[in-house]
């Protein structure tokens, strides 16, 4: 139980911290929120979106582990970070960048599709949204073998996709 509730708080604070840059993205000022996305990248991890940017998603995954001693996944650093980068692509989208949108997206899904192998059923359905806007986003990508692998192991959990929406494959 502490473990769920831990997980859906990360997920409402992550939303909050995300406010911010979602209110100057559809303002349109999307130096602004690329900015915000960077300070909240220094603030948590001490990166820079650039840096980000060049890490394929096993990367990223091993930065919300834990150390040798305890390397289980962070929840709440998974799903934070999982939101700063589906924003980051959303805005490079808006800024007609196809690929950066796609690539960001793909990094995202897959540390969403993580936290909810870790997870039991009920912190699934709280990502599920976030997961299938994802999907969604990614409906023409071709998606890296593990990436699909974990996705279909997600929909085999949790039932087939809604809308028949995109697997990956």
């Amino acid at each position: 139980m502490f473990r769920n509730d831990y997980i859906l708080r990360v997920i409402e604070l992550g939303t909050a911290a995300l406010a911010r840059v979602l209110g100057l993205r559809q303002a349109k000022r999307h130096d602004e929120a690329l900015a915000e996305i960077d300070l909240l990248l220094r603030q948590d991890w001490g990166l820079n979106l650039d840096f980000v940017a060049q890490l394929d998603a096993a990367s990223l995954l091993a930065l919300v582990r834990g150390d040798q001693a305890n390397p289980a996944l962070d929840i709440g650093k998974c799903v934070a970070l999982a939101g700063l980068l589906q924003a980051e692509g959303e805005i490079r989208g808006e800024l007609g960048q196809p690929a950066e949108l796609e690539d960001r997206a793909l990094k995202a899904l897959a540390l969403l599709l993580e936290v909810a192998h870790y997870s039991d059923a009920s912190a699934g359905q709280a990502l599920a949204p976030r997961i299938q806007t994802l999907s969604d986003l990614l409906a023409d990508a071709v998606f890296p073998a593990e990436l699909n692998d974990r996705l279909s192991e997600y929909y085999d959990r949790g039932g087939p996709p809604a809308d028949g929406a995109p697997l990956g494959l």
